[in-house]
């Protein structure tokens, strides 16, 4: 079947818009790096055509900055972090800040235009090691309403780590999961975890891991966390080998309703350009496939990839 491609919309040169995320009616929400620190978006329906709608612009320290991810979360508030900004005392270069976890809501107070900023929330501010810093990615919620991320930075061991948000009282928990320290375990994820039908977290790091061949950075890996007693214990899927493999996997991990898992590599493979590979959990697995090497030219995207109802995988390169 033929497919047709439409533009939405045309951002303008420096807004650097990330990928985006679908409520129940359809609408998409994104965010962009729109002048010094960033906003949140909002694209509707509107009779044959889309309306494009800023929903908030972050102002830096104390609020955040650079937002990196959006997920819709069951009562259609809107969750993510940025990667600066927030009131912790980490700085680069223009930015300030260790990143933040925030909360968006459409106004609680009326509104006669569709031009009022949604109210915001900070949920918590990063502080740099020993606590993480320089969240990338969306996060993802669990059925008990808890939810998880990653920060691609500090922790214990300077490496990243994982984090979890509790509600609590009317407020929000932070916990840190997991602390990465390099080889043989991970360090630095870029991208967001999935849960498992059993409550386990996945994940990719772009670095560490125990595979040759990366340098002293590592070729990255995929990891586990599983509920272990009163804690969490992380455990190595797979160590990228930078071998037919692949190596540097920046892309979050898609769930297929067996249970098998599906990413991307961004080099590597024959002839060079990444892989798209399958870990499949059957026979006690997991399985480590490679499905596809993409041409040695190719810039693979950061975002997870999709599957339709027949099993096809679709994703993109940058």
């Amino acid at each position: 079947q033929a497919q047709t491609f439409q533009v939405l919309y045309n951002f303008r040169s420096g807004y650097n818009p990330e990928g985006l995320a679908v409520d129940r009616a359809g609408n998409f929400y994104g965010a962009m790096g729109e002048g010094l620190y960033g906003g949140i978006f909002k694209f509707s329906r509107s009779g044959s055509g889309w309306t494009f709608t800023n929903l908030y612009r972050f102002q830096g320290a104390p609020d955040g900055s650079t937002p990196a991810g959006i997920t819709v979360a069951p009562d259609g508030s809107l969750y993510g972090m940025t990667v600066s900004g927030g009131t912790g005392p980490c700085s680069r270069q223009t930015y300030s800040g260790c990143g933040t976890v925030f909360r968006l809501r459409p106004p609680a107070r009326f509104c006669p235009t569709a031009m009022c900023s949604w109210d915001e929330t900070i949920l918590y501010s990063f502080q740099g090691e020993p606590d993480l810093q320089y969240p990338y990615a969306e996060v993802a919620f669990d059925q008990a309403g808890n939810f998880y991320g990653t920060a691609n930075q500090g922790g214990v061991y300077g490496d990243g780590g994982v984090y979890e948000m509790t509600p609590s009282q009317g407020g929000w928990t932070y916990s840190i999961l997991h602390s990465f320290s390099g080889d043989p375990d991970g360090a630095s994820p870029w991208s967001g975890v999935t849960l498992d039908h059993a409550g386990n977290i996945y994940g990719t790091t772009l670095d560490g891991g125990s595979g040759s061949g990366c340098g002293d950075h590592g070729c990255g890996t995929v990891y586990k966390i599983s509920p272990s007693g009163s804690g969490w214990s992380e455990t190595i899927v797979y160590p990228f080998t930078s071998g037919t493999d692949g190596y540097d996997p920046y892309a979050a991990l898609m769930l297929d309703n067996a249970g098998n898992f599906y990413g991307t590599t961004e080099t590597g493979g024959s002839p060079g350009g990444g892989t798209v590979f399958e870990l499949s959990t059957s026979n006690g697995g997991p399985g480590y496939s490679v499905l596809y090497n993409l041409p040695g030219d190719t810039d693979l995207s950061q975002s997870r990839l999709v599957m339709d109802q027949a099993g096809n995988l679709y994703g993109a390169t940058g």
